[in-house]
């Protein structure tokens, strides 16, 4: 896992995808986030074509949670309808169980998407790390979390 985010971090230092002109695949999509965390995922794009907003509902046997993304897409090589994507957000989650706790965060996320031109269906395969704030600092092996996201764009 250190070997991807240390690939991703030189790409990005050295400009890699900064000569790829940006692509709007869709003004809003909806769907199911497969993996950590499982739940729903909203994405809509805003100001411009590059830019977009995520939010993910989640739900365990532990309790509820959302997180809001800022994410920045670039189109990734000549594929129409296929990008790169990254950002910051934040999260919160709330566990439901004997000692009831409410836990903030801050989240990364680094992903490539794909939105099929013929039909309104993109799918997403992303890695998104996250790192408790409150009630106290944490960052481990269970906060490296990465999911496959199939959404209907209209």
């Amino acid at each position: 896992m250190k070997k991807i985010i240390l690939f991703a971090g030189i790409c990005f230092g050295m400009g890699f995808f900064n000569n790829l002109s940006a692509q709007k695949l869709y003004n809003t999509a909806i769907g199911l986030r497969a993996g950590l965390p499982f739940g729903l995922t909203v994405k809509h794009y805003v100001g411009g074509n590059d830019n977009a907003l995520e939010g993910i509902a989640h739900a365990n046997d532990d309790g509820f949670g959302v997180t809001g993304l800022f994410e920045h897409h670039e189109a990734l090589g000549d594929i129409e309808g296929l990008a790169v994507y990254y950002g910051v957000g934040a999260g919160f989650f709330l566990t439901d169980g004997k000692y009831k706790t409410f836990n903030l965060g801050i989240d990364g996320i680094i992903g490539v998407e794909y939105k099929f031109i013929e039909i309104p269906i993109s799918v997403g395969l992303d890695f998104k790390p996250y790192a408790n704030i409150i009630p106290e600092w944490r960052l481990n092996n269970s906060t490296m979390q990465g999911a496959l996201s199939v959404r209907y764009a209209f």
